[in-house]
């Protein structure tokens, strides 16, 4: 039997359906929220796990995903073409061009090279502030490449150098 949106949800969605059954003693309370300030690819790759190992499939993404929008976000999906609700990829296309904003820029290096000891910072909230920053890079460098990019700024090729003492290996 299909569930009906409720009176709450404002007269737009009287016709709202979730398609599909629920698999059994499935618990909703624990899905993701997103506020609107968090990364919205983040948000996807969050809600598709949860569902995955709820055991649903992509059939309801489309009819469980409002459930994951707080107040405002909330607003904003009631704002999308009704006939288009159904789609899960038009609704994850739309959920990234509103929210493209909040995406995470990657750390790189030269970011770690720029970051700087406050003034009246202690070097421990330094360095935990600093290793914060490292944890968010994605393409990390080499430790052959951090090495000799300290130790001959601006040169292209290090191959003709050995960092095996700096990294560890004998």
């Amino acid at each position: 039997m299909p569930i009906r949106g409720s009176p709450s949800s404002g007269p737009q969605y009287k016709d709202f359906e979730i398609k599909g059954a629920l698999p059994k003693k499935v618990v909703l309370n624990d899905l993701p929220k997103f506020k609107g300030t968090e990364d919205p690819e983040d948000h996807l790759r969050s809600f598709t796990i949860t569902m995955a190992l709820k055991g649903m499939g992509k059939g309801l993404f489309s009819s469980i995903f409002p459930l994951t929008l707080d107040t405002y976000p909330s607003k904003w999906f009631k704002s999308l073409n009704k006939a288009k609700i159904d789609d899960w990829e038009y609704i994850k296309e739309e959920f990234l061009k509103q929210y493209c904003y909040n995406a995470q820029l990657p750390v790189g290096l030269r970011e770690l090279e720029t970051t700087k000891q406050g003034e009246k910072e202690d070097f421990a909230t330094f360095l935990t502030r600093w290793r914060e920053k490292a944890a968010q890079m994605t393409n990390r460098p080499t430790c052959r490449h951090l090495i000799l990019s300290q130790l001959v700024p601006g040169a292209d090729d290090y191959s003709y150098m050995s960092t095996d003492l700096f990294c560890g290996k004998l």
